[in-house]
Formats: structure tokens, C-alpha cells, sequence
């Protein structure tokens, strides 16, 4: 199990004690990295260690637990915060979740609620890691290659493994939104698979001399993507600025 960055906040300093010494933290996916023993020193630890969870006590002398949530939402600092409180307190409740607090857990802490919650917590930062990842490796291969980047969304898309909406979503990130004035050519190009069963020693090489033919008489002057679709076919594509037609 991967483990998370937890960081534990509470200003009676038994209580934190308990909070770190009862509970198998890492049985839950987490490793606590930091305790804070008030709110001032809970944003320090934070702003340091970045955690993914944050367990806090809500009612602290100076700076409240809501006070810090406040303050790290105001500097961006993205992480989960889980509040305990002794108070069956309405509007402290409330705030927490306007706050975007993940859960709200009444002291005495329930065991069986808290490792729920806790679990909760976790799987939650991981679905997000996982897609703040997966956008990261397309970013990277936008900034990298554009036409590379594009390829690989027309040729999911082709093989049925991107939805429509989500082929949208990205040509509008790029600024690139096809109109009713655009135009697209598609070839799917290969050879009867009869043939490779009647002549096997020469399907392969006949297969890329066809692919060679269409790469340097259709699309000699244009730039295109080409990839293997489902079948093992070649597939080429090009977005056109104006009408054309192609005469074989």
C-alpha cells in the first residue's frame, strides 16, 4: 500500500499524544509526518511537509482548526481535512463543510468511525493522485510533442477507447475545436488477410510497400498521423484547412 502524508493537530497535548500512539496509521495508508500542538504551528507543519491529510482538532486557543483551514485554502495548498470536535456544534459543522472539510468526527472518537473516515480520506487522495498523474504524462507529452500528443488521442479515440466528449474536451484545451469549415481525410489502409494465408513470406513486405506507396503519393505534401488500429491495419488522418478531393 502506497502510504500518505498525515499530519495530526490537536492543543491538549494528551489527547495529540493519544491521537499518535493508538492508532495503526499506517494500517489506514498513512504516515504521519508532523503534529502540531496549535493552530499556528499546524500551518508550519503543513506549509512544510505538504501533507495529503490533515486530522485536526476544530476549537484551539489563538487559531481554530477552521482558521487554519482558512488560511491554507487562501495559499492553495491542496490536502484533506478531517475535524474532530468535542461540540455537537451546528454552525462550527457547517463552516467546516463550507471549508471543504472531508469529514467532521465527534470526540470521543469512535474507533470504527475514524479508521471509515480515514479510509475514505485515503482513497480519495489516491483517485486524485492518479489523475493529477495521468495529466501530468499527457501535459508532458504535449509540451514534448504536439503532433506526437494528438496522435495518440485520435488513435484511442479510433480504436473506441476515448469517448466523444472527452476528443472535445481536448481540441478545445487546444484551442483547436473543428467547425463546419473543416474538413478531415481518413484512409485505413492494409492488405486482404487472405493473402497472408495464400503467400505469408511476402504479406509483411507487401503490406509496407503499400503503406510506402500511400505515404509518398497521397500524403506527400501534407502533414498526417498514422498508426495501427485495431486490427493491425494503418490508419492516416489529416485535418485539412479547405476542401479536397483526391482522385485515385
Amino acid at each position: 500500500m502506497e502510504l500518505l502524508k498525515l499530519v495530526i493537530v490537536d492543543d491538549e497535548p494528551i489527547l495529540l499524544q493519544g491521537l499518535l500512539d493508538t492508532y495503526d496509521w499506517e494500517s489506514m495508508g498513512f504516515e504521519v509526518v508532523g503534529s502540531a500542538k496549535s493552530g499556528v504551528q499546524a500551518l508550519e507543519v503543513i506549509r512544510r511537509e505538504q501533507p495529503h491529510v490533515v486530522l485536526t482538532d476544530i476549537r484551539m486557543k489563538q487559531m481554530t482548526g477552521l482558521m487554519v483551514m482558512e488560511e491554507i485554502q487562501k495559499e492553495q495548498i491542496s490536502c484533506l481535512f478531517v475535524v474532530l470536535s468535542a461540540y455537537r456544534d451546528f454552525e462550527y459543522a457547517k463552516h467546516a463543510c463550507d471549508l471543504g472539510a472531508y469529514a467532521y468526527l465527534l470526540k470521543p472518537i469512535d474507533d470504527e468511525q475514524l479508521r471509515s473516515t480515514m479510509t475514505g480520506a485515503y482513497n480519495t487522495c489516491i483517485k486524485q493522485l492518479r489523475s493529477e498523474e495521468k495529466y501530468e504524462s499527457w501535459e508532458q507529452l504535449l509540451l514534448k510533442d504536439g503532433d506526437s500528443f494528438l496522435q495518440v488521442v485520435i488513435q484511442k479515440y479510433v480504436q473506441n477507447l476515448i469517448p466523444e466528449e472527452k476528443i472535445t474536451e481536448v481540441f478545445s484545451v487546444l484551442h483547436d475545436l473543428p467547425d463546419n469549415h473543416d474538413f478531415f481525410i481518413t484512409v485505413c489502409a492494409d492488405i486482404d488477410l487472405i493473402y497472408k494465408i495464400t503467400n505469408s513470406l511476402d504479406y509483411e513486405a507487401s503490406r509496407y510497400a503499400v503503406i510506402q506507396e500511400i505515404e509518398a503519393h497521397v500524403f506527400e505534401h501534407f502533414s498526417y498521423w498514422k498508426f495501427e488500429g485495431e486490427d493491425g491495419n494503418y490508419v492516416f488522418c489529416k485535418k485539412l484547412t479547405k476542401f479536397l478531393i483526391i482522385f485515385s
